[in-house]
Formats: C-alpha cells, structure tokens, sequence
C-alpha cells in the first residue's frame, strides 16, 4: 500500500500524528538556542607569553623564536604569525578548515610545555587561547556614583560581579578599571647608601620577613596535626620594623624608608560620559541562550539598583537587543511571506478550503524541520530563519499540485477519497523529482569546508528539512484534510446553485482576471518563440553583467547602533596622555549627541584577552559608542573622524560592527585590508611602511589606515 493511501485509509491516525509533530515542534521553538550567528569555531590558535620588562628585541629572540620552532610543525598549520611588543609576544596559529581543533590543541599545549625550558626563567608561562565569535561579551555594564572608585569597584567585586556570575547562562563576569592597593616604600639613597645598602638588599630583607613556612607536625595520641607559622606582614607597622642591614646594627628599614599605604600606578583606567567609572563585562556560556540570559540580567541589575541606589548602574552595550531586531525582523518576513502564498493561492484557486488547506502545509513543514534541526543542534539565528524564508515559496509548490490534480479528477466525477488518492499517487514520481532538485542544489553546502559553509550550513538544513518536510505533508496530510467532509460539502452545495460567496466575490473576480492575463500572455508568447528567445537571451546577458559589478561580501554591512573605536598611540606614550585623547573623542562623541560612550584605556583583563581581545598597553584605549537615533553610523564616523583629523590619521580606527559575533566574524577582519612589508632591516621595512600607508590614504575607499603593531 502507497503512503497516499495508508494516510487516507486512517484519516485520524494521521492527524494525531500531525498534532504530535506539532507539538514536538512548538517544544524545540522554545528549547533552541537563540543566537546572532551559527556557531563557528575558527581554526585559529594565540599564544600570549609575558616576558616582564624586556624590550620587543629581547622578546622576538627569547620568546618568539623558541615558541616558533616548537609549534611550526603542527599538522594542518597554514599561517603562523608573531608579534614582539615590550614585555609580550603573541604568535597567532592559523589552520587549514576542517582541522580537528580539539586534538590540535593538545597538540600545541604539548609543544609549549616542551618549548618552557627554552624560554627564559623570568618569562612567564605561555598562555594559549582560541578564537570563538560566540565567546564575545554579550553586555558592558558601566557603574558610577558620588562616592570613592574603590568602594564603587569594591562593591562590583563583592556583589555585582557574583550576583551576575550566578545567573544560568552566564560563564564569567570581568571587573574592569578597579583601582588597586599598594605598600610603597620609598628609600632615603643617603643613608642608604652610607650603610651600604642596594635595591636588592632591601627587597631580599623584606622577602625573607615576609615568607611563608612549615612548622612541622605534631602527634597527639592517635592524631597528627600539621604546623603552619604565621610569619607574613599583616600591618605596614610590621613592614617598618623590618630588621635591615648588617647583623648587629639593630637598624630597622623605618630608619632609612618611609611606608605607607597607596594606591597603585593604574594599569586601566574606565570612563563612561567622561567621569571615572568602573566597568562589567558579562560572557555567556557556549550555547546558551543570548535573549534569555540578557533579560535575566536586565532584572538582576533592576534588582541590584534598588538594592544599591547610590551606585548608579547603565546598560552600555547589549548584544540581545541587535539579536532580537534581527529575529524579529526574519520572523515577521517568514509570516507576511507565508500570508502573501495563501492569497496568491486564494487568487488563482477561488477556493478558501482549498487555499486554508494548502496553508496549513507551510507551519507544520516550519514545525516539522524546527524539531529535526533542534536534533542536529541548529541554533535560530539569522541564517536558519533565513533557509525558513527561503523556503516559505518552496512549501506550497507540492501542496498547489496535488489539491490542483484532486480537483480536476473531481471534475471529472470521481469521488473526494478517490480522487485525492490517485491525484497523490499520480504525481508522487514528479514531485520527488522536483524536490530533489532542490535538495541537490542546498545539500552539498553540507559537505563544503572554510568559513562560508560554515556559516551557510545551518541555512542549507533549514531550507533542505522544509523542503522536504512538504513533500511529506502534500502526500499524506493533505489528502486527508482534502477529503474530510468533502462529500457532504459536495451534496450540500449540489442542492443549490453554484456561486461565489459574497465576502470573496471581490477576490474571486480579481483571480478570473489574473488567470485570463496570463492565458492571454502564455498564448503571444507560443505566437512569438523567436521574439520571446531572444528577449530571454537579452535578459540572461543583462543580468550576468549586473553580477559582475555588484559588490561581493561575505555577509552584509550592519548597523547595529553602536561603533567601537580603538586609539592606539605610538609606544611609549604615557597613559595620562592616552587619557588625554581619549578625552577628546568622548567630548566630540557627546557634541554628536551620542550618550552612554564607554572607555576602557590601558590594558584588558585576562577575561578580555581569552575572549580574543588585544591585550592593550598604556597608549590603547577601547570606545564603545552608541550611535545617537536618528543619525547613520557612516556618517557618525566620519563626523566623529572630522574633528579629530590628528587621530584620524593613524591612530584612531573605528569598526561599526558594533560588539556582536556578527561584529567579531565580519566587521574587524572581512573589511580589512592587510598590507605586510618585509625587508632585510627594520629601517627600511618602516620607511617602505610609511610609503604604502600613504599610497592608502589615496585610496577613496579606505578608511582608519594606520600601523597594525
């Protein structure tokens, strides 16, 4: 027996299983993952190694060149990449796609831990990191009040901070511009050097009075407790009572230093609307959901505020909003895409059951293939809503030819059951010909490897289990839904004249008309075949030399209402004078109208470095800026570009991707334009530099040309 009709033979049995799927279907709409993108992990690998101190010299011939000859033989390696600032190397790993990222990357681990003892005793231990766009933070929190910075930061550190740590979804919260405490001691060089005292002297007494030892164990019967002595500093009063110099002298360091209390030489410095602040930085479990974990954190923070209301607590950048515009706006096109079906449907059938039934095909084929794509683990994002859109105009074409062949066999007197069943059976070979076809074309995007499959891949399934989630509906529930008190309508409306209802006389009549327009343009163009091949062939050019000039990306530009600027002044620049500037971006960005402009100056967190940050140094500062309503982000950049043409040349790039995975995958490295010069001296590699940077100022098209390192 066909699948036609074992569907047909239990009409209820196939209903009820449709309501299942149904349900299974409503069930994974609400447990998938909601995302920007698909997840896409890059084959890339960072090594971050610090090496206090050193000088980029030191730290290419001491760091760099051992970790390259360790790792450089890592199977599936296609790029490697080192870079030697002051005190860092970072040497980037770049694989081919289809690498196994996991046992690469205990294969690079088991290179570095050979590679340690070549490295330099005061080099710290090598640090590796991947590159996941999902790892980007999902929101900036900026924190202000009238009070002291450090109770401000020291309440994110107590509160804030674990409050958010603890909310489901979220993997880490980064405290950000805290201010931190020191004990200084500042040695008089007289009386120091007239007892003959050194830096290292000093530093060696107060080691050794500060040091942390066993005190052995202590048997008690059946027990045995083990002895710890107490011998650390725990008041500055005890660091001045240091005993120092020559045994005998009973000189304390009290006699030749002052100690006191202090605040640290700051590393980071945060700024929101141009006032000290202290920043949050929220990342989100892989996997999680970005909306859900967002909204709980909105009402955490909502919490916490009336909790704490003299620290005053702003919502800089959240990923979920973008997330949410950009779902929603794939949704609404999915609905108006599936209504605009059904009436064209209505327009040409001049049938309502008819047209409802051949609806209904669309949201059980969407529910069928969210559950298998939950099975696969698809996240929603915009590609898979968007193979959903795709498909939308695919999902009735089964359905439009099984109702279209059930019809006219009713026409010619079979009954409703019989006439669905041979209708089905009839077309069953064509309709999984057509599909195939289909299939043929998206499937293989499956198999292909480098970062567009990756990305399209969750695009291809949707369009592909759609797809072929109709088929399966117009063969067995539509013939069922056909028939169901077909016959009765049949004998009632035998027993009264035949005419259009009066609510659809309007739409039925504009169908007749559609319907004859295109009989009468089918008939001119079997008058005409040469006319009408050769208007095809002049169409067919047309358009081939339109691809040709239309621009290529891998995705489109966003807007996503908010710009990240990055200052990065020459090395060596003080970070007073990187506050400095950064100051005067702030200024212009709120003349712009722009509010809520968030700056971190100095160096990142170690958070921000796993999640793929720039490490930063005293002359980098990071600018999230919210673009004011109303205004493009193009011409805010370039406004914000204009009155600060300094910057602007060289120092200041702005990326309007905005914070998003979208952000990190596209906008920082698919719009860059990479130009690497090498020459036997490094004189001579930057004066060539400087003329390539200013051949690319000529370039209408370039924007924010400066040195990378």
């Amino acid at each position: 027996m066909s699948l036609v009709g074992s569907a047909l033979r239990r009409p209820v049995s196939t209903l009820a299983a449709t309501m299942a799927l149904v349900l299974l279907g409503a069930v994974s709409l609400g447990r998938m993952p909601v995302s920007l993108l698909p997840d896409v992990a890059l084959p890339v690998l960072t090594i971050r190694t610090i090496y206090p101190g050193a000088a980029p010299e030191e730290v290419s011939r001491f760091i760099s060149e051992p970790i390259e000859n360790q790792v450089g033989n890592t199977p599936g390696l296609l790029e490697m990449r080192s870079v030697a600032r002051s005190g860092e190397a970072t040497t980037t790993l770049r694989f081919n796609w289809g690498t196994d990222m996991s046992r690469t990357v205990l294969a690079v681990r088991e290179r570095l831990d050979n590679a340690r003892n070549q490295l330099p005793a005061a080099a710290e231990r090598p640090t590796l990191l991947t590159a996941d766009p999902g790892e980007r933070p999902i929101a900036v929190i900026g924190l202000t009040g009238p009070g002291d910075l450090r109770a401000i930061a020291q309440t994110a550190m107590d509160v804030h901070k674990r409050r958010l740590e603890q909310l489901s979804g979220v993997a880490s919260v980064a405290v950000v511009g805290e201010p931190k405490d020191e004990i200084r001691v500042d040695v008089d060089p007289e009386r120091a050097r007239a007892l003959g005292l050194t830096p290292d002297d000093i530093k060696t007494a107060i080691d050794n009075a500060n040091a942390t030892a066993q005190g052995g164990t202590i048997k008690r019967g059946q027990f045995r407790f083990s002895v710890r002595a107490l011998t650390e500093l725990r008041d500055p009063m005890e660091i001045r009572e240091i005993p120092i110099g020559p045994t005998g002298r009973q000189m304390r360091l009290a006699d030749i230093a002052t100690v006191t209390p202090a605040s640290a030489d700051a590393r980071t410095i945060v700024h929101l609307d141009g006032g000290p602040a202290v920043g949050l930085v929220v990342y989100k479990d892989g996997g999680s959901n970005t909306v859900t974990v967002t909204r709980e954190l909105e009402r955490t923070l909502d919490a916490l505020r009336e909790q704490f209301p003299d620290v005053k607590i702003r919502l800089v950048a959240a990923q979920a909003k973008f997330v949410e515009d950009a779902l929603s706006n794939l949704s609404q096109e999915i609905l108006i895409g599936g209504a605009l079906s059904i009436l064209l449907i209505l327009l040409f059938l001049r049938d309502w059951r008819t047209s409802l039934a051949i609806g209904l095909v669309i949201p059980l084929s969407v529910l069928v293939a969210l559950t298998l794509l939950q099975m696969l683990d698809v996240t929603i994002n915009i590609l898979s809503l968007g193979g959903l859109a795709l498909a939308v105009g695919l999902l009735v074409d089964n359905a439009i030819v099984v109702a279209e062949a059930s019809g006219r066999l009713r026409e010619e007197g079979l009954s409703a059951v019989d006439a669905s069943r041979r209708a089905a059976e009839e077309v069953t070979g064509p309709l999984t010909a057509g599909t195939l076809t289909t299939l043929l074309v998206f499937g293989p995007i499956v198999f292909v490897q480098g970062l567009a499959a990756a990305l399209f891949r969750d695009l291809s399934y949707s369009v592909v289990l759609s797809v072929g989630a109709s088929l399966i509906m117009a063969l067995t529930v539509l013939p069922v839904l056909l028939t169901w008190g077909r016959e009765r309508r049949d004998a009632r409306e035998a027993s009264r004249p035949k005419e259009a209802p009066q609510r659809l006389a309007g739409v039925y009549a504009f169908g007749v008309r559609m319907a004859d327009a295109y009989e009468h343009g089918v008939t001119w163009c079997l008058a005409r075949p040469m006319r009408v091949f050769a208007l095809a062939i002049g169409g067919t050019a047309l358009t081939m030399v339109i691809i040709t000039r239309l621009p290529r990306e891998i995705l489109p530009q966003v807007d996503e209402g908010t710009a990240v600027a990055e200052l990065r002044l020459p090395p060596g620049t003080a970070l007073e004078e990187t506050v400095r500037q950064a100051a005067r971006i702030e200024a212009t960005a709120k003349e712009l109208g722009s509010e809520g402009v968030y700056v971190r100056i100095g160096m990142a967190t170690d958070e921000e470095v796993l999640s793929g940050s720039e490490p930063g140094s005293a002359g980098t500062a990071v600018f999230v800026i919210p673009i004011p309503d109303g205004m493009a982000a193009t011409d805010f950049a370039n406004r914000l570009r204009e009155a600060v043409p300094d910057l602007a040349q060289g120092a200041l790039a702005l990326d309007l991707a905005g914070q998003s995975e979208f952000g990190s995958l596209i906008g920082r490295e698919g719009r860059t334009v990479r130009v690497e010069i090498s020459a036997p001296q490094r004189g001579d590699a930057a004066r060539a530099a400087e003329q390539a940077r200013w051949a690319l100022e000529e370039v209408p098209q370039l924007a924010d040309i400066r040195d990378a390192f």
